[in-house]
């Protein structure tokens, strides 16, 4: 599977120090989602989670591609030991659940002074991240 422009949620890797908001919106293209196949966000972990506690990936939709004044669509809470380099981790996007043009990613981080590093997040159908394999060569393939 490519991750391109249109997927993209996160175009470089990127060390995380406090609560985030992805620069990059999902262009849903104001079509309803309730049809097809159910969508996902998912990131893969750079390095391990600096700081113990719990940190939540957010699923948000926006009128806005900056994604600003978002509401969130999906969450999922993930203790800061599961967040290993190398590991994925999906939030599946609830169809009816989508109300607004543009998805994005907010990462909530937890703990004092916690650190995360993202190497990518992207949106696809979520039967596509069952799929996922990283490999210790930095090949990725599915």
């Amino acid at each position: 599977m490519f991750i391109d422009a249109e997927t993209s949620l996160c175009s470089t890797p990127q060390a995380i120090t406090a609560t985030k908001v992805f620069e990059r919106a999902y262009d849903t293209g104001g079509e309803e989602m309730d049809t097809g196949e159910q969508l996902g966000v998912g990131i893969v972990i750079a390095g391990p989670a600096a700081v113990m506690g719990t940190y939540t990936l957010e699923v948000i939709q926006s009128a806005s591609d900056a994604l600003s004044d978002p509401t969130v669509v999906a969450f999922h809470t993930i203790p800061a030991a599961d967040l290993k380099e190398g590991s994925l981790h999906v939030v599946g996007v609830p169809a009816t659940s989508v109300t607004a043009r543009y998805l994005g990613l907010r990462i909530t981080l937890g703990g004092t002074s916690p650190s995360l590093n993202i190497k990518v997040a992207w949106i696809a159908p979520l039967s596509f991240f069952t799929r996922w394999k990283v490999h210790t060569t930095c090949v990725t393939v599915y």
